[in-house]
């Protein structure tokens, strides 16, 4: 896992398995699939170095890990319809933090998604929409809790969490903070929406607006030299954030295959600060 680690020389173990039932052809498709991913072993400040089996990193929960590992997982199950003027998925997503055979309190949170291509339609080809909800992380309702203590994407001992140099691995409505080695916001629901198609023979566009609602996270942080950690409440008020891009794409010379693009993108709210960002582009696109 590079340098700038919390726990230096981590290894990070990644498989997933699917299963589709129906034919390629067929109309109706329904798959089913298991994504999981483990940072492991590693060497740790104080304690030195941390050693897992391999059998029990592929196989195991993080309770197998015994603590020198920092699993999640996620199902992934879709149906696909498939006709010639219309391509459907409708897709959920359960994200899962504790152990990666058991929900456990976790199985209200994840994504769900519904896409539909057009082929033969112009004006709007594609869309997509999509709705994450990372709320609820183990909470026990049954015990009146509104929020568990799952901590998506954090680790108690691994305390750079899913994150590469900065940067969230996986969703990126969750982000770290510069001053922090894991994420600082986790606790979120957000509703995406894309829609992509032409606007002339020779131009395409493509709008993408993402809106969330962000609560923070609990932060973890070295408490002393014995790797024990402080749990700081990094929970906050609702926050929301606006995210938009717009992108036009233009064939200019269709002979050599040459096109421009131009796109302009807009993040505004409470969440991290304002920004803009404009791009213009000349492309080649060759072919055989």
């Amino acid at each position: 896992m590079d340098a700038g680690r919390f726990i230096l020389q981590a290894r990070l173990h990644e498989k997933s398995a699917y299963l589709r039932v129906g034919r390629a052809s067929a109309t109706l498709q329904v798959h089913l699939g298991l994504v999981h991913h483990v940072i492991w072993a590693g060497q740790h400040p104080t304690e030195g170095v941390l050693l897992s089996r391999w059998t029990d990193v592929v196989f195991g929960s993080n309770k197998a890990l015994h603590g020198n590992g920092n699993g999640v997982a996620m199902w992934d199950l879709s149906f696909d319809f498939r006709r010639r003027w219309i391509i459907a998925q409708v897709y959920r997503q359960f994200y899962q933090e504790d152990s990666t055979f058991d929900y456990q309190r976790n199985w209200r949170d994840g994504l769900w998604g519904v896409h539909v291509h057009l082929p033969r339609a112009r004006w709007v080809r594609s869309t997509v929409y999509e709705y994450l909800n990372m709320l609820w992380q183990g909470a026990r309702t049954e015990r009146g809790e509104q929020r568990g203590a799952d901590n998506y994407y954090n680790h108690s001992r691994y305390l750079s969490g899913w994150t590469y140099h900065r940067q969230t691995i996986g969703t990126p409505l969750i982000y770290p903070d510069l001053s922090y080695q894991g994420v600082a916001n986790n606790i979120l629901v957000a509703h995406h929406l894309g829609v992509q198609g032409h606007l002339h023979d020779r131009i395409d566009y493509r709008v993408l607006a993402t809106y969330s609602r962000n609560y923070g996270a609990v932060l973890l942080l070295p408490l002393d030299a014995v790797s024990q950690t402080d749990r700081v409440q990094g929970r906050t008020e609702r926050r929301d954030q606006w995210a938009v891009l717009i992108e036009l794409t233009g064939v200019v010379l269709p002979q050599y295959g040459v096109y421009l693009q131009g796109a302009a993108g807009l993040n505004r709210g409470e969440a991290y600060p304002d920004g803009v960002g404009l791009m213009l582009s000349l492309g080649w696109r060759g072919g055989a």
